[in-house]
């Protein structure tokens, strides 16, 4: 279904997982590692750059570590400064950002990498793969080939240089 949804579009962001409902973490550590393993394979399968968004608690407590150390995450920790040991591309510090011309809070986040530059470049998220420059055959080397005498001292060096 998700990805039915999502078919035909180009995201310059990752699709992220969202970890934060009390009836995902009811079920355990294993059993919500699971079903995040799952959803996020079967969605990187399709081509797409996947991550997990949740907070410092639930990846802590509910996020096996293979899962953390393989896929980007978006932290959604709300203090000054985070404690959060693991790896993070994006950060979600706050949820009580101002924004003229929007009524009301909006959440602030830092993104810490290039995420547009590389999904492009990885032909992800609908992106498709950028075609492969093509040899510029204008200027062939042996067109660039000259006959040269070198006199260093009393020896002479005569040779064909061609153009690297």
């Amino acid at each position: 279904m998700f990805l039915s949804v999502i078919k035909g579009k180009q995201f310059e962001m990752p699709v992220y997982f969202d970890l934060e409902e009390k009836k995902q973490f009811d079920l355990g550590k294993e059993q919500v590692s699971a079903i995040m393993r799952a959803f996020l394979k079967k969605v990187e399968s399709a081509g797409y750059f996947v991550g997990l968004y949740g907070s410092a608690s639930s990846l802590n407590t509910h996020t096996a570590d293979d899962i953390k150390s393989w896929y980007t995450i978006w932290l959604a920790h709300w203090v000054d400064q985070t404690n959060y040991s693991g790896t993070y591309g994006i950060w979600q510090h706050s949820e009580k950002g101002k924004v003229a011309g929007i009524n009301g809070n909006v959440d602030l986040d830092i993104c810490y990498k290039d995420f547009p530059t590389i999904i492009k470049s990885k032909g992800l998220n609908g992106w498709g793969k950028a075609p492969e420059p093509t040899p510029d055959k204008s200027e062939d080397k042996q067109d660039t080939a000259v006959t040269a005498t070198i006199k260093i001292g009393n020896d002479t060096y005569k040779g064909t240089l061609v153009k690297a």
